[in-house]
């Protein structure tokens, strides 16, 4: 993501993603900075950061939710 995001943005008017990481100790909570002119751009620009993440794991999600569906099925069934 550093990649697709930190070197490919280099103009402040539509705001730019400065930070990536991950929080250490907690695995699943990334830090996100960015810079803009106004908040607003600055919180557009990291709501294209979610929406990239969202789309790229929703299959796993899908999946992880089958897996968990189909479980308590056949708990049921039992």
């Amino acid at each position: 993501m550093k990649v697709i995001f930190l070197d490919n943005d280099l103009n402040l008017e539509n705001g730019k993603i400065i930070s990536i990481q991950q929080i250490k100790g907690i695995k699943n909570l990334l830090e996100i900075k960015s810079e803009a002119f106004s908040n607003e751009i600055a919180l557009n620009k990291n709501k294209e950061i979610l929406k990239y993440i969202q789309a790229v794991y929703e299959p796993k999600i899908e999946q992880y939710k089958f897996i968990i569906d189909k479980s308590i099925l056949d708990t049921k069934e039992k």
